[in-house]
């Protein structure tokens, strides 16, 4: 027995840490100091988390689970989120409910394999989960989702976290439920070479996942339905955060009150022997023009011809500054403005310039003394066939011309009204050219 000890011995000096277990009086391996200066404390990392707005709840205890499930279905739940840490502040009774969202099933695996992933994922629950990524070196969280129960019925803005709201910093907005497991572990084999007497050659050890925590079963999530959640796949798996305004502070605007905050008063004149009226995006009546409205940005808003539905959608942007008061100036779509623009410069007015030369050329036959019977003589071609040519060429080019003219394409414009010194008179049809072409109103 003393030479087998022996020669155990000195099989195992190479490898003096693989087999310290093997050994009833070798040492465990001292661990490393903690280098200096380094915080032993995770504030900094929880601190980091708390910026988050949707942390993952699978390692909250499972009593506050229970208690997030019992209120949620009266009431909307206030907490307290300080980055590792999710406390439901009870006192705080906010108005409101919470309605179930059936989503698509969906599966998802979080790999932690160091300790600032785990500060990063799964900072609820980090600090104990510690020790144990420390003794495995490896966790992983496997969620199925079978929807949502979402935040319904709340004001707009809430009111500010004062009294028994003072200490809760947001309000649960949304619940992911579902199922999980919770593993700890790697499913790799770590092998060795080392021959011992008495095991052979290769000796390995198997690092197996096992599971820590679990809630639910995943097959259940598929019984889910549209009016409730499967009784096997409702366990709280994230938990989405809106906050709460202090008290004192400003309270924040709702998107809605933002928009409204930048509207502007648009008068909208009417059209001469024209119905219309100013409509919302659900086509209801806001108002029959002549009127004024207060018009936010991307409000939706368009205006409707009642006699045939042609309808003029509104901006979704306006260059006025909010609270203006606005004249708004618009116009339907007629003709083809791009052919008849093409028409007018590309053929219109060639042809204008061709009526024009061949009447004044019939003009000079006309009054000319030559003999019109002789074919030879300078009377050809005759002005009787100049006129008519003139006369086709320069009714194309007047077609082209009110054509164009008439065309016209869709507007919706805003401007502010100045002081007008006098009153002015209708211009009537005007027709003017342009850095954009022969224009006019008529």
């Amino acid at each position: 027995m003393r030479i087998t000890s022996g020669w155990l011995l000195i099989a195992c000096a190479p490898w003096a840490v693989g087999c310290g277990g093997l050994l009833g009086n070798s040492e465990p391996p001292t661990p490393a100091p903690i280098a200096g200066g380094a915080d032993p404390t995770p504030l900094s990392k929880c601190k980091i988390a708390a910026s988050s707005d949707s942390p993952l709840v699978t390692e909250w205890p499972a009593s506050e689970k229970a208690h997030l499930q019992s209120l949620a279905s009266s009431r909307t739940v206030a907490v307290e989120f300080t980055g590792c840490e999710l406390r439901i502040i009870d006192g705080c009774r906010l108005p409101g409910q919470y309605t179930w969202q059936h989503t698509t099933l969906a599966t998802d695996t979080v790999e932690i394999t160091n300790a600032d992933e785990l500060y990063a994922k799964l900072p609820i629950g980090a600090v104990g989960l510690e020790g144990e990524l420390q003794r495995s070196g490896q966790l992983a969280v496997r969620t199925t989702v079978a929807g949502q129960l979402r935040a319904d019925g709340l004001p707009e803005p809430l009111p500010a976290a004062g009294g028994a709201c003072a200490r809760a910093t947001h309000y649960v907005s949304a619940i992911s439920v579902g199922a999980f497991k919770l593993l700890s572990g790697a499913s790799a084999r770590a092998g060795g070479g080392a021959t011992v007497v008495g095991l052979g050659a290769g000796a390995s050890h198997q690092s197996s996942q096992g599971v820590l925590r679990e809630a639910g079963t995943a097959e259940s999530c598929g019984e889910s339905t549209d009016d409730a959640p499967s009784s096997q796949c409702a366990s709280p798996i994230q938990v989405f955060l809106s906050p709460l305004q202090p008290e004192g502070a400003p309270a924040a605007r709702s998107p809605s009150q933002e928009l409204d905050a930048a509207a502007i008063a648009i008068q909208f004149p009417k059209e001469d022997d024209e119905a219309w009226t100013l409509r919302n995006h659900r086509s209801e009546i806001l108002c029959t023009l002549p009127c004024e409205k207060m018009v936010p940005p991307v409000s939706g808003f368009y205006l409707q011809r009642e006699s045939d539905s042609a309808r003029l959608r509104l901006p979704e942007s306006f260059p006025h500054r909010p609270g203006s008061h606005v004249t708004a100036e618009y116009q339907v779509g007629r003709g083809s403005p791009f052919l008849s623009k093409l028409t007018f410069y590309g053929a219109g007015i060639p042809m204008a310039a061709l009526g024009v030369g061949m009447t004044t050329w019939g003009i000079v036959q006309a009054t000319s003394d030559c003999d019109n019977s002789d074919p030879q003589n300078d009377c050809f071609p005759s002005a009787g066939f100049l006129f008519l040519s003139g006369g086709m060429f320069l009714a194309f080019a007047g077609a082209s011309t009110w054509w164009f003219l008439w065309s016209q394409e869709e507007k919706v414009v805003t401007h502010e009204q100045l002081p007008a010194a006098g009153a002015r008179k209708d211009p009537g049809v005007q027709v003017m050219f342009g850095p954009s072409g022969l224009a006019g109103t008529f």
